[in-house]
């Protein structure tokens, strides 16, 4: 583009999000991403809303789905609501803890 950016739209249908806080929920969705063929972003999960930056990145992949590892312990309701108030389709894979997390995903993928 003009500004020198790269632009990568529609590059992929989906995403799959976990916290960069930690690295348990962001290995799992190493699971999700390779079955789906998705990048994995990593997201700010604590309280707050899903950030512009995120929310720019999704857009700039096309993603118009978002597959969530772990609970809203790890990412947060709110992030979930900001997708789905983006348009962005959203499925959750979260457990009691972070083996019922990868339990559930092994399950789905």
């Amino acid at each position: 583009t003009e500004d020198g950016s790269r632009r990568i739209d529609g590059w992929v249908d989906a995403a799959a999000l976990a916290t960069g806080r930690g690295f348990a929920d962001a290995l799992t969705a190493s699971e999700i991403a390779g079955a789906a063929s998705a990048p994995i972003v990593l997201v700010r999960g604590d309280g707050g809303a899903l950030d512009p930056a995120m929310k720019a990145t999704l857009n700039e992949l096309g993603a118009t789905s978002a597959m969530i590892a772990g609970g809203r312990g790890s990412v947060s309701a709110c992030v979930e609501v900001s997708l789905i108030s983006a348009g962005i389709g959203v499925t959750r894979y979260g457990g009691a803890n972070r083996y019922d997390t990868s339990q559930l995903i092994n399950a789905a993928m």
